[in-house]
C-alpha cells in the first residue's frame, strides 16, 4: 500500500520568503512519479514453464513450474531462494495465492481429481469440496477466508468461501455456474455467475449473505475479478458496441476504464492504494500489460527495464500493497516488477522550486524560478512536477507544471489569490486550496483538460490537502479552526475530526489511516473511522 502525497512544510503567509515553504520526495508517493520499474525473472525448477500467480507485502511470491520431467511443482519465491512446497500426497500440484500471514494455498491432483490446499507454516489442511470435487482455489484474504469454485455435480461449478472448517456454497445468480475470483479484508467477495436462463454471465459481489448483480458497461457479460480494502470492484465487461473494457466499480457506480489505444482489456487485480493492473491491447494490435495509477493507464513495457531482448510484457495479474507487480512476458514466463526508489526531494522555497537528489551528496538543482508565493507542490502518474504560484498584486493565483526534462508550463490559472495545497484524484483532477480569505477559504477543481471550477467554499483557511482510496478530499484548516474537513467526489463537506492545536498536513499510510502534522510538531494518526492516536 502507498502514501498519497502531502506538503510536509507549508507556506504561510508569516514566514519570510527565504524560509522553506512546502517540500515532496519523489519517492514517498503512491503514484508513479516518473520512477521505472525493474524486472526480476521467477525461476523454474528444471522445465521450462513458470507461472506466478499471487503475492503478499513481504514480496513472497507463489508459484507453478514444471520440473525437467514436466511435472507441476507449486513453489514460493523470495530474495532469490525458491522452496519447492511438494504434491500433499498427489501427483503434481499448483501454487494459488498467498496472503501477509504466509498462508499459501493451491491445488494438488489426485485420481484425476482437483483438490485444494492450505498451508501455514508447514501445518497443512485439506478443504474438501462442494460434494463432487474438482474444487479450484482463487483467493485468499488476511483471515485466511478462501474462496474459488467447487463442482456441486458434474461440471457444474459453484462459488464458494472456506472458513475454517467450513466450505460455503454462494449460489448463483440465478443459473447454474458461478465462480469467486476475490475476497477483500472484510470478507467481501467477487467473482462471475451466471444469470437466469444461462444467457449471459455477470460480475457480482456476495457479502453477508447476499449475491448482487455489478451489471455490465452496455453489453451483455461482465466479470469482476479483484477488490481492495476500500471495496473497488475492477474486472471485465462488454461496452454496448460489443468491446470488452476494464471496469471499477464502487457504490454502485461501473467506470470503463478504457484501454491502451486498442479495442479490449481487463483488469486483473486492485492494491489498497488503489492502483489497478491488467491487459490490454494497443493501437498496434499487441497486448500488453498495464498499470493505472493516478487515473492513468501506463504500458508497463515502457516504464520497465530489465527484461530480456525481445521479451514485451503482455499480463499484469497481481499487484501488493508495495506496488510490486507480477506479470507475464511474450517468452511465457513471469516476472516479479519492483520500483526503484529515486528519492528526489522537491522544496519549494519563496519564489523557486528546488531538486535535491539524496543519492547524489544532495546536489540541489533549481529547476523553476522568478515565480512569486510558491506554495504547495504534488506529482502526477506520469512524474510532472506540479506547484502553487500566488500572485498577491495582480489577485491571479497559478499553478504551473513542470515536466521530468525540466519545462516549465502553465497548468492552470485563475485560482485566486494564495493557491496552497495541491492534491491529485484517482481520475487526474487537481485540486487546489487558497486561504486568502481566511474564513472563506476555497478549493478549486482543475480536470485533466485544464477546465477551472469552484468545488467547495467556506473552508476557514483552508490549507493542506490529501484525497483517500476512495478520492475523498481532506483539507486541514489552519489557523482558524481545529477542524479537517472531509469533502466526497459529489462535493459533500462534513467535519471529519478535530485536532488539538489545529493541522498543518496531512497524508495517508498504508494503512489508510490518516496522518495528521500539527503545527505545534505533534503527528496524530486517525483510522478511516475516525479514531485517533498520537504518534509523537
Amino acid at each position: 500500500m502507498s502514501t498519497r502525497t502531502f506538503p510536509k512544510v507549508i507556506r504561510m503567509p508569516i514566514v519570510p520568503l527565504a524560509a522553506a515553504l512546502a517540500l515532496v520526495w519523489s519517492g514517498a508517493s503512491g503514484r508513479l512519479f516518473g520512477q521505472t520499474y525493474t524486472a526480476t525473472a521467477i525461476p523454474t525448477l528444471g522445465g521450462t514453464y513458470v507461472y506466478a500467480s499471487g503475492i503478499n507485502d513481504s514480496g513472497t511470491v507463489v508459484a507453478t513450474t514444471t520440473d525437467a520431467m514436466g511435472i507441476d511443482h507449486a513453489f514460493s519465491f523470495r530474495s532469490g531462494v525458491i522452496t519447492d512446497l511438494g504434491f500433499f500426497g498427489g501427483t503434481s500440484s499448483n501454487a494459488g495465492g498467498i496472503n501477509n500471514s504466509g498462508t499459501i494455498f493451491g491445488q494438488y491432483f489426485s485420481s484425476s481429481t482437483n483438490n485444494i490446499f492450505s498451508d501455514t507454516g508447514g501445518t497443512l489442511t485439506l478443504l474438501g469440496d462442494l460434494g463432487a470435487g474438482n474444487t479450484s482455489p482463487n483467493a485468499i484474504s488476511v483471515t485466511g477466508t478462501i474462496v474459488g469454485s467447487s463442482w456441486i455435480s458434474s461440471n457444474t461449478p459453484n462459488a464458494f468461501k472456506w472458513a475454517p472448517s467450513t466450505m460455503t456454497n454462494l449460489g448463483t445468480l440465478g443459473g447454474t455456474t458461478s465462480y469467486a475470483t476475490a475476497v477483500n479484508s472484510s470478507g467481501t467477495i467477487v467473482g462471475s455467475s451466471k444469470i437466469t436462463g444461462d444467457t449471459a454471465s455477470h460480475a457480482f459481489s456476495y457479502s453477508s449473505g447476499s449475491m448482487s448483480d455489478l451489471g455490465t458497461l452496455g453489453g451483455l457479460s461482465s466479470s469482476a475479478l479483484g477488490i481492495n480494502s476500500s471495496g473497488t470492484i475492477v474486472g471485465w465487461a462488454y461496452t454496448a458496441a460489443g468491446a470488452q473494457h476494464s471496469f471499477s466499480w464502487l457504490g454502485g457506480t461501473i467506470t470503463d476504464l478504457g484501454t491502451l489505444g486498442g479495442t479490449t482489456s481487463y483488469a486483473s487485480g486492485i492494491n489498497t492504494a488503489g492502483w489497478i493492473v491488467g491487459t490490454s491491447s494497443t493501437t498496434g494490435g499487441q497486448t500488453d500489460a498495464f498499470v493505472i495509477s493516478g487515473g492513468s493507464m501506463l504500458d508497463l513495457n515502457s516504464i520497465t527495464t530489465g527484461l530480456p531482448g525481445g521479451v514485451t510484457l503482455t499480463n499484469a495479474t497481481s499487484i501488493n500493497n508495495l506496488n510490486q507487480i507480477l506479470a507475464t512476458g511474450s517468452d511465457y514466463g513471469s516476472y516479479l516488477l519492483s520500483r526503484a526508489q529515486n528519492l528526489n526531494l522537491y522544496v519549494s522555497q519563496g519564489n523557486y522550486i528546488k531538486a535535491v537528489n539524496s543519492q547524489a551528496a544532495v546536489a540541489v538543482d533549481s529547476i523553476a524560478s522568478d515565480y512569486t508565493e510558491t506554495g504547495g507542490m504534488a506529482f502526477d502518474a506520469q512524474g510532472n512536477v506540479y506547484f502553487a504560484s500566488g500572485d498577491p498584486s495582480s489577485g491571479i493565483g497559478s499553478v504551473y507544471m513542470i515536466a521530468p526534462g525540466g519545462a516549465v508550463t502553465t497548468y492552470a490559472t485563475g485560482l485566486g489569490v494564495l493557491p496552497s495545497g495541491l492534491a491529485f484524484d484517482s481520475h487526474g483532477n487537481l485540486f487546489v486550496s487558497n486561504n486568502a480569505n481566511g474564513s472563506n477559504g476555497v478549493i478549486y477543481k482543475v480536470t485533466p483538460s485544464g477546465t477551472v471550477s469552484t468545488f467547495a467554499t467556506g473552508l476557514p483557511y483552508a490549507y493542506s490537502m490529501a484525497i483517500d482510496s476512495s478520492d475523498n478530499l481532506f483539507v486541514c484548516n489552519l489557523y482558524t479552526s481545529t477542524a479537517i474537513s472531509k469533502i466526497t467526489p459529489s462535493g459533500s463537506v462534513s467535519t471529519f475530526a478535530y485536532v488539538g492545536l489545529g493541522a498543518a498536513g496531512l497524508g495517508f499510510d498504508s494503512g489508510g489511516n490518516l496522518v495528521v502534522a500539527s503545527p505545534g510538531g505533534s503527528l496524530y494518526k486517525f483510522t478511516p473511522a475516525g479514531v485517533e492516536s498520537t504518534i509523537t
